[in-house]
């Protein structure tokens, strides 16, 4: 099983809706640069704080206005408000935040 993904960069996908189809062993992923199109996580249900926090901070940095999906199947306790204040920021560009249930710690 895949089990982490030291760096990755993505901002010149196009289609990333199915990349992490079937990872249901993905605990550790960063990524690198921005994040432009859909992307689903919903089959990595095991992802640590750190790896929603830098996909979460990619789709920010994303370049373009388009409307997009980020899609987790995740609960998790939130630390200073990281998670919901980059949710916030992602969607003011754009993103659609699913599946992502973030509890306070």
């Amino acid at each position: 099983f895949l089990k982490t993904v030291e760096s990755i960069n993505l901002s010149n996908g196009t289609d990333l809706s199915s990349m992490f189809d079937g990872c249901y062993g993905l605990t550790n992923i960063t990524l690198e640069g921005s994040v432009n199109a859909n992307i689903s996580f919903d089959g990595c249900p095991e992802l640590s704080y750190d790896s929603i926090k830098s996909i979460l901070t990619a789709c920010a940095a994303t370049t373009n206005s388009n409307e997009k999906t980020v899609s987790f199947n995740r609960t998790i306790a939130d630390q200073n408000n990281e998670l919901t204040n980059l949710v916030a920021t992602c969607t003011s560009k754009g993103w659609t935040v699913s599946g992502l249930t973030i509890t306070t710690a």
